[in-house]
């Protein structure tokens, strides 16, 4: 029988800010050398925490914004999904420099690049500046927050289309150009000179968002359905432990590396993409019938804050990268993995006080009388801000 996602007690899911926080904190734990990566890296399979990334960014977002749409129409839809794509193009670009300007610091003092870091930072960093402003230079570690960028400008016309009773023409469509990009495209990033296309190729990784992105819009009017039944699920779990067993390489002499095109990462390969699904399902399924188990506290803290937590992961990745000759050393590993648990917690608690701060001030403006040391006879009514349950993708 089919079932959907029970609604949450309470405007936000966390479930979902959990599943998110728990991404994060395993890309974090992929961007550096350490122990954790035992567990972080791919333990399921042919399946990253990258895939799962991007397609819950596009189900939150596709949930969120079609509610926004529900309120103010497609105008509030068009602005807020172009305000929110600017707002990852500023935390990317802040990215972007301040990882630069740590190359350069690490270039003066010790005249020489770390091998690990951008090359184009070292020896053209004005080419730099300019390709990555436009978002044609993305290196490693900065190559996600700008498709992410760009899926959001593509989000309003997604979420009027699959209002308009078009869903599943949009994910055919979708998966027609994964299709054609497993083709006709290369499974490696595209460098050439000083462009850089990143490690996810943007013409297979959108069927992720845009299939994400239906999902949360058919939430949002209350139609997401998907089967429970416990055949369907005892058949995916079987044909997830067997992706496990052969990413273990238990068929290794059976496994000729002609067809490791199957799995690759650039081009999301057909093999990667239905590994995905497998566990995707999986966890939705649980996560219905047994909600309680999908909510971490810890995790949802992080998921809540994702934006600025993982862009200031990157940028502490790349500073331990550029520091490789310590932070590889095994005492150097739990360092890394130390400050990185911090910068991500630390980095969450710090947004929460300025969100808190920001609303305060919001919702109690000082008057300028008060200011001035004289109180005001009329009363102030304040304009109250969002509720703080609400979701951003």
């Amino acid at each position: 029988m089919g079932s959907a996602l029970p609604a949450p007690t309470v405007a936000r899911d966390l479930r979902f800010d959990s599943l998110r926080g728990l991404l994060i904190v395993c890309m974090a734990m992929n961007h550096i050398e350490t122990p954790l990566r035992l567990v972080s890296d791919q333990p399921h399979g042919f399946v990253s925490s990258a895939e799962g990334f991007v397609f819950l960014s596009g189900f939150i977002a596709g949930w969120v914004y079609s509610r926004k749409r529900e309120r103010g129409g497609d105008a509030l839809l068009a602005s807020g999904a172009q305000h929110r794509a600017g707002q990852i193009y500023v935390w990317h670009m802040a990215t972007f420099f301040t990882s630069l300007a740590l190359m350069t610091v690490v270039v003066l003092a010790t005249q020489e690049a770390p091998p690990l870091l951008p090359a184009l930072f070292a020896f053209n960093p004005w080419m730099a500046i300019v390709t990555g402003s436009l978002l044609l230079y993305q290196p490693g570690l900065l190559d996600i927050l700008p498709m992410y960028c760009g899926f959001m400008l593509f989000l309003p016309w997604i979420l009027r289309a699959s209002a308009a009773g078009r869903a599943r023409e949009i994910v055919l469509g979708s998966g027609a150009v994964w299709l054609l990009t497993q083709q006709f495209l290369p499974g490696a990033p595209v460098v050439i000179g000083p462009l850089n296309t990143g490690s996810f190729n943007l013409f297979a990784w959108q069927f992720l968002f845009v299939a994400g992105a239906v999902f949360g819009a058919e939430k949002a009017a209350g139609r997401l359905r998907f089967p429970l039944r416990s055949g369907w699920i005892a058949a995916a779990f079987l044909a997830a432990i067997g992706f496990w067993y052969l990413h273990r390489g238990a068929l290794a002499d059976v496994w000729p590396e002609s067809v490791d095109f199957l799995v690759n990462k650039t081009k999301l390969a057909p093999l990667r993409l239905a590994n995905f699904a497998l566990i995707a399902y999986l966890i939705a399924a649980c996560a219905a019938r047994f909600p309680r188990w999908f909510t971490w506290a810890p995790f949802a803290f992080v998921g809540q804050h994702a934006l600025p937590v993982f862009a200031l992961q990157s940028v502490l990745a790349m500073t331990i990268l550029a520091f490789s000759n310590f932070f590889f050393t095994p005492v150097g590993q739990w360092v890394a993995t130390a400050l990185m648990l911090g910068c991500l917690f630390g980095t969450a608690a710090i947004h929460a006080q300025w969100i808190k701060r920001h609303r305060t001030r919001k919702t109690h403006p000082v008057s300028l009388a008060s200011r001035d040391g004289r109180s005001s006879a009329a009363p102030h009514v304040a304009r109250t801000s969002a509720p703080s349950g609400q979701l951003h993708p």
